[in-house]
């Protein structure tokens, strides 16, 4: 598997296919065990590439606000107190993310 930024999109090459992902539409970015999802407004894409490698591609929308997301800045409805140490990122269609405490100050 392979990625690439290209005009501001990420080209992800997969065995037989080709996935372009607009970073724009990137609501957030997900690690779980072995697989990264990408998540937009109308689709989660499973992908095999870490984290620092894609935040490395990205632009100062994008913050790495837990050590398994990357959120983008822009697309943030609301922030909500989980415990002691971690927020909960809202987005659209009850999209949500997590985000460290000390985190929050790059946003507000």
């Amino acid at each position: 598997m392979k990625i690439i930024n290209k005009n501001n999109k990420l080209i992800i090459q997969k065995k037989d296919q080709y996935i372009f992902i607009s970073i724009d539409e990137i609501l957030f970015i997900e690690k779980n065990n072995n697989y990264t999802y990408i998540h937009t407004h109308s689709r989660t894409i499973r992908i095999q590439i870490s984290l620092i490698v894609i935040y490395k591609m990205l632009n100062d929308k994008f913050i790495r606000s837990h050590r398994s997301f990357i959120i983008n800045k822009e697309h943030i409805v609301e922030l909500k107190l989980l415990n002691n140490c971690c927020y909960e990122v809202i987005y659209n269609q009850n999209k949500k993310a997590l985000m460290n405490k000390i985190k929050v100050q790059h946003l507000v």
